[in-house]
């Protein structure tokens, strides 16, 4: 039973790994576009456009890479370089332009209600001291 299962967990967590870094490029850019702006769908399609090249170039290449997997004698590499090349595309045609925003415009604000616990402490702690300074008017 182990030798069934113990293939795809490699796959899972490939697939996990790449898909997670195309996700946290698009959510950086759109997250300190929200901290700015404080427009959630805007901000997502303020990311999408500054990473969309980029990221699907770099899926297409990751797919060129994985699809010669697909062709190899061994069938656990075979299942790897599949699994690979559908996950990518899935991610790069559905997941990133088509789930991401619509999940963003379900929950608008809500979505990066972490975006401002997020902040490091050096900065918020600068952020209240600037608050109590009098000002140089007064």
């Amino acid at each position: 039973m182990l030798e069934r299962i113990s293939p795809w967990i490699g796959i899972f967590a490939a697939i996990f790994g790449i898909s997670i870094v195309y996700e946290l490029l698009l959510l950086d850019r759109a997250r300190a576009r929200f901290l700015e702006t404080g427009e959630a769908v805007e901000s997502l399609a303020f990311g999408l456009r500054r990473t969309g090249a980029a990221a699907t170039g770099a899926a297409a290449v990751m797919v060129a890479a994985a699809l010669p997997f697909a062709f190899s004698e061994l069938i656990n590499l075979r299942q790897f370089g599949i699994a690979i090349a559908i996950a990518v595309t899935l991610d790069a045609l559905i997941v990133r332009p088509v789930l991401l925003p619509a999940a963003v415009a379900l929950l608008r604000d809500s979505a990066w209600w972490p975006a401002g616990q997020a902040q490091p402490r050096a900065a918020r702690a600068r952020l209240r001291t600037s608050a109590r300074k009098p000002s140089a008017r007064s």
